[in-house]
């Protein structure tokens, strides 16, 4: 009797764990931990259905199709594991082969029997293609003979996939968190859903929920970082990120994922680093030649712009023409600027604005002379600035026109350039800037800078009104600095020498002088108006 009772403990205590192991497996699958998952649902799959059809999932989402159907046809009567076969058909054969073969498992079984539609749901839900619609249609028909939180949450996901479907989607996620409030994957779900409507207090509300009943789930702490890259919060981004990677199974794919946090958080080394442990590792995607490329354009050593170039030219010869967007094409431009290859550059700027469908091309325009200012072609970035004033006019900014009139400005110390054409149309610029924006102190300052190359020996006085405009503005928001000042006191003091002008030429001689003791062209000046009569 006694070794019965061990034996009937013993047999117990083994269903126990077999069931912990089946639930922890099923979730590591739901936290897409695939390859978690499989290790522990492979052990249990030859005595358990259920253990099997998610371990075939799990092989299936780690690509292995083949071992995935092995595993499914071992059950040809269980409905979970005919539903599996019938993701296989997706994967391999396309959606219409899969559709049938989900139509037909959904008619199989007895008139009043659900489970089975329950499953072909699953099948439409969780694969590429199919009719989602028909997917929520079959999930609300079972959903009238069994509520569970799992078929709540599929449910979601299946509105999800619909136009206008977010609205039932968070309805049936909110019903699975009422039925099971510690249900993590569903408070991921919802974080995510409103995020996508821009809703980000209660994402960032909802991510945390799911933290909090569930500190392992990977996923919050994947679409937070996502979500804190694309607003700029780079060092929340990797940090939960890093989270992310603690309580996954580290992947390579999720590793992937990692880079192009990295990159997108402006950790540009790391991002480098990262992708080329995955290249040695034996993953070799597309994009990996495209974070190269752009992570290389900014760093700032002597190798890094040719590797910028080389990764770039790989990039867009290997990737699909419709995934490269706009944003690429200026990549490009700056790749190929910080080659000094121009030519090629204005190609790619007018390609990447061809390309531009955000309704904001202006941001565009000033991406393109900036970077061209950053390279010092002051030609190209006066040209590119001076677009943004004839194309969108009163939507130019006070910085476009400086920025425009101080590249000519620049410009006019090429060798070889027509000094005074360039400096004449920096002027024009200029002109145009102070009479949009009369209190901006920066338009007078650069005329008069401008002014006063045009004017280099100050007999004119070209740079006077603009100077002693700027010098009378109250500039309390941004105080002049010393070298700004020197440049209008020397011209107004050589002006005034050369009009004969003693008591103006010592006045603002002595002004150079309270800021640089030593100047000797103020020194020379003082010198003179003491011998003047």
């Amino acid at each position: 009797m006694k070794q019965l009772i061990v034996t009937i403990a013993a047999a117990a205590m083994t269903i126990t764990a077999t069931a912990q192991s089946l639930d922890e497996g099923m979730k590591m699958y739901r936290y897409e931990r695939y390859a978690s998952a499989k290790k522990i649902l492979q052990p249990l799959a030859a005595t358990d259905p259920m253990a099997n059809y998610y371990y075939g999932l799990s092989e299936l989402e780690l690509g292995n199709t083949d071992a995935a159907m092995a595993a499914f046809v071992k059950y040809p009567e269980d409905f979970a594991n005919i539903s599996g076969t019938v993701r296989v058909k997706f994967a391999v054969e396309g959606e219409a082969a899969g559709m049938q073969a989900a139509q037909a498992l959904a008619d199989m079984g007895k008139k009043k029997e659900w489970v089975q539609k329950r499953y072909a749901a699953d099948a439409i839900n969780y694969s590429k293609g199919g009719n989602k619609q028909l997917a929520v249609d079959w999930y609300t028909e079972v959903l009238e003979k069994m509520i569970t939180p799992e078929l709540l949450v599929a449910t979601g996901d299946a509105y999800l996939q619909l136009p206008s479907g977010g609205g039932q989607a968070m309805t049936h996620y909110e019903k699975a968190v009422e039925k099971d409030p510690n249900n993590s994957l569903a408070y991921s779900r919802m974080g995510k859903l409103m995020y996508n409507a821009r809703n980000y207090d209660k994402a960032l509300e909802h991510w945390k929920k799911a933290q909090e009943t569930d500190p392992t789930n990977p996923l919050p702490y994947r679409d937070m970082a996502m979500a804190y890259a694309y607003v700029g919060k780079y060092e929340l981004a990797k940090e939960n990120m890093e989270k992310y990677l603690q309580y996954s199974d580290k992947s390579m794919s999720d590793q992937y994922t990692y880079a192009e946090i990295l990159y997108s958080a402006k950790y540009f080394p790391e991002a480098i680093a990262k992708i080329n442990e995955l290249k040695a590792q034996g993953l070799n995607k597309v994009e990996h030649y495209g974070i190269l490329a752009y992570s290389y354009l900014d760093v700032k050593d002597s190798t890094a712009a040719a590797k910028s170039l080389e990764n770039a030219r790989t990039y867009f010869a290997k990737q699909k023409p419709e995934r490269l967007f706009a944003q690429d094409y200026l990549k490009l431009g700056q790749i190929y600027l910080r080659n000094d290859i121009g030519d090629s550059a204005n190609i790619a700027f007018s390609k990447a604005l061809s390309m531009d469908t955000t309704g904001d091309r202006i941001a565009t325009y000033r991406d393109i002379a900036e970077s061209f200012r950053t390279n010092r072609d002051w030609v190209n970035a006066g040209k590119w600035y001076e677009k943004i004033y004839a194309e969108f006019g009163d939507k130019a900014l006070a910085a476009d026109y400086v920025w425009g009139g101080i590249s000519y400005f620049y410009a006019s110390a090429i060798p070889g350039i027509d000094t005074l054409k360039v400096l004449t149309t920096a002027d024009t610029i200029m002109g145009s800037m102070i009479a949009k924006f009369p209190e901006q102190p920066s338009g007078y300052y650069w005329r008069g800078r401008i002014n006063m190359a045009i004017d280099n020996e100050a007999k004119t006085g070209a740079a006077k009104p603009y100077f002693e405009q700027w010098l009378a503005m109250d500039t309390e928001g941004a105080p002049k600095n010393d070298r700004d000042l020197l440049y209008a006191y020397q011209y107004l003091a050589l002006y005034h020498y050369n009009k004969e002008d003693k008591p103006n030429t010592i006045t603002w001689a002595e002004k150079v002088l309270v800021i640089d003791a030593n100047n000797k062209f103020a020194k020379d000046l003082l010198d003179w108006a003491k011998k003047k009569v």
